[in-house]
């Protein structure tokens, strides 16, 4: 009768292909810090790139108002804007506008007419009924009987006023984002015959941060 004889592997050929636990433990320390650094990038990633969307939209929400206010100051009745009440943080004035049904915005004596108000201001008193107050900036309409006859948003995520004693200095307390300048979230101004506008505005990022924009414009009503 014939016999096989099996031979086994050496031992060195058994640790070729075996794994040890210590190099399963080497390997297991690479994955973890080279998975950790990879997770620290993309973690670093996300939040530059959600702070730069987010500061885009601050910019985004204030330049669309400051937008929208320069287009209508520029026609607004210069007598109407009362520059010596300003500074403020909201600013009545008045348009042309054809009041005697002429189909001019002009009497016959050849001045101009108006009708109504436009008031550009927070909305505290939530006059669009949106839920939103304060932190809203609208464009409140009203007809000669001082009836309100149309509210529009400007910009939304308005910020506080930080000069709480409206003296325009940043005095101690009062820097609440701790950006070391004075915001106001919305200011009229005038530097001689021109109106200074200026919108702050932020926005949310993660929990608990925000992002600020501030944009100001200088303009020059022509009527």
């Amino acid at each position: 009768m014939a016999y096989l004889k099996m031979t086994g592997l050496s031992s060195a050929k058994k640790r070729q292909l075996g794994v040890t636990l210590i190099e399963l433990m080497i390997a297991a320390a690479l994955f973890t810090v080279t998975f950790g650094a990879m997770y620290m990038v993309a973690r670093a990633t996300y939040v530059s790139a959600a702070f730069q969307d987010a500061e885009a939209a601050a910019q985004g929400e204030a330049r669309r108002a400051l937008q929208s206010m320069v287009t209508e100051l520029r026609e607004a009745r210069r007598s109407s804007l009362a520059m010596q009440t300003l500074p403020n943080d909201q600013l009545i004035f008045q348009l042309p506008g054809d009041a005697d049904g002429n189909g001019l915005p002009l009497n016959v004596s050849g001045y101009l007419e108006s009708v109504g108000t436009v008031e550009y201001a927070r909305d505290w008193q939530d006059l669009n009924g949106d839920g939103i107050g304060a932190t809203q900036l609208v464009r409140v309409e009203r007809d000669n009987t001082g009836t309100i006859t149309g509210v529009t948003v400007l910009a939304n995520d308005i910020m506080p006023n930080e000069d709480a004693d409206w003296d325009g200095i940043l005095d101690a307390g009062e820097d609440l984002n701790g950006s070391r300048f004075l915001e106001r979230g919305i200011w009229f101004d005038s530097v001689g015959s021109v109106m200074r506008v200026t919108v702050d505005t932020q926005k949310p990022v993660g929990s608990g941060n925000r992002v600020w924009a501030s944009l100001t414009t200088d303009v020059f009503p022509r009527n």
